[in-house]
């Protein structure tokens, strides 16, 4: 995190967030309605469930690691790691 500036901007590798998976992990440690009940979460501004930002981050690092010890990217390299993140819910 040292490495990290304000306004700096990185992309990370391809990675699924797994519905189910993500209701379990939202039961488990962070069980508010807004993460875990379709019908609530509809009545809210975002209008449908709204991920475990800590289980998309852990999900998101584990897909970048996997790629730099398989050779693919180097951690310092930005232009590796550079892209847009879009929720599939």
């Amino acid at each position: 995190m040292s490495d990290m500036k304000l306004g700096m901007t990185v992309n990370v590798a391809p990675a699924v967030i797994d519905k189910d998976k993500m209701l379990e992990y939202a039961k488990e440690y962070d069980d508010v309605p807004l993460h875990t009940d379709e019908e609530y979460a509809k009545t809210t501004p975002f209008g449908k469930l709204e991920p475990v930002q800590r289980y998309c981050s852990d999900t998101l690092l584990t897909a970048r690691m996997k790629r730099i010890l398989s050779g693919h990217t180097d951690l310092h390299d930005d232009n590796s790691i550079r892209g847009d993140m879009e929720w599939i819910l």
